[in-house]
């Protein structure tokens, strides 16, 4: 006999946990936007108690590390490095023996599913670029991201921007797709010491006066531009150096041409660094005389904004999801000119932003751009998808 629902059904069933899995595999590997946001967003809901999370990774001390007395979330050791045997064998053998319901991943998600699917695409810069990235990177991120898209039962994303381009590109409706804005953790705008950081900086490398430059090396992240403005400023002649922070992800011709042709003396002023830890990174944030972050293209663009927290001045561009980032002032510029790299470059080193112009951006990116608000954004999808 058929027995229509009553409250207390209701309530029983409003009581049951949302159980989901978080593919984390991101944390294998060096710092990145992704990894981020899964970092902010779960420390968020792994306080919920009508959340329980199963978060998957192959490095799962690092995962416990960053995710400690959680009493909701289960860490689980994936079998395979390989990304493709963890979509296909690892993940589905998680969520069918924990009865898992939901599962949230990054950009990808598996062929078959066995789970209902949320999938945060971050952006679509291959479209929107297309001659910054080979065919085969631009069809391959392509047919996989289609595919996420018209699976997953619905899509995150970090930007206005991306949220269009993905409409655009990947034929999805407006109503399948969240904006859950990256922000920067409130640990990024406790004040701390520029000389102590400097000294220890100096003490550590030898220079304390350095532009930094965190991302990872892609061409349309036109580190070559940047290159170009610091040798046609001379200022490895005045003690200045040039850090980046980030791994290649995709090789640089350009960026590797100039680094051959410089001189011995160019050469020990320009410093690329990999596997860099949160703290550390912080230290360089607030010991740099400029950040500079001239890419052309971002699904959003977090370091420039971690950077202008500890009050470093900041020269953006204001090119795709970066346009929002007016509050930059004369340090918004378009990625594509040279000269008004150079010239802004110049300016920064010389006569600084004032430190109440600073402060102000700061505030504003406090404001505006907080995790606890995308995290919020994110439960509220569970709850109004969950059933």
């Amino acid at each position: 006999m058929y027995l229509l629902p009553n409250k207390t059904t209701k309530k029983m069933k409003k009581e049951t946990p949302i159980n989901l899995f978080v593919d984390a595999h991101v944390f294998d590997g060096e710092f990145q936007g992704s990894r981020t946001f899964i970092k902010e967003i779960y420390k968020f809901l792994g306080r919920k108690k009508d959340v329980r999370i199963h978060m998957g990774g192959n490095n799962v001390a690092v995962l416990k590390e960053t995710f400690p007395d959680l009493p909701n979330v289960q860490f689980h050791q994936y079998r395979w490095k390989s990304k493709f045997l963890r979509l296909l064998i690892d993940i589905p053998s998680i969520i069918r023996k924990n009865n898992i319901g939901y599962a949230h991943y990054q950009y990808i998600i598996p062929v078959l599913l066995n789970a209902k699917t949320i999938v945060t695409i971050h952006d679509v810069v291959y479209k929107d670029f297309p001659e910054e990235f080979s065919v085969f990177y631009r069809l391959s991120k392509y047919l996989l991201y289609k595919h996420a898209a018209k699976r997953a039962f619905h899509i995150t994303t970090v930007s206005e921007h991306s949220r269009y381009a993905i409409q655009r590109y990947l034929a999805v409706p407006a109503k399948k797709i969240t904006i859950t804005p990256n922000g920067v953790s409130e640990s990024f705008f406790i004040a701390r010491s520029k000389n102590d950081d400097r000294r220890k900086l100096e003490q550590q490398n030898g220079y304390s006066k350095f532009i930094l430059y965190v991302s990872r090396i892609e061409p349309r992240k036109n580190h070559a531009a940047l290159i170009r403005s610091y040798l046609e400023l001379g200022l490895n002649q005045k003690g200045i150096h040039l850090v980046f922070i980030g791994h290649t992800s995709i090789p640089c011709a350009e960026m590797d041409a100039l680094l051959q042709q410089l001189s011995p003396e160019q050469s020990a002023s320009i410093h690329h660094y990999t596997n860099i830890e949160e703290e550390e990174l912080k230290r360089y944030y607030n010991a740099a005389l400029v950040f500079a972050y001239p890419s052309k293209a971002e699904g959003f663009g977090i370091p420039p904004l971690e950077a202008a927290a500890f009050h470093t001045p900041v020269i953006c561009s204001n090119t795709s999801a970066m346009e929002e980032f007016s509050f930059f002032g004369e340090g918004h510029i378009n990625p594509y000119d040279q000269e008004a790299l150079t010239k802004s470059l110049r300016v920064y080193i010389t006569h600084p932003p004032a430190e109440e112009q600073l402060l102000e951006i700061a505030e504003t990116i406090r404001k505006k751009y907080n995790w606890s608000a995308s995290a919020n954004k994110f439960y509220e999808i569970l709850q109004t998808k969950y059933s």
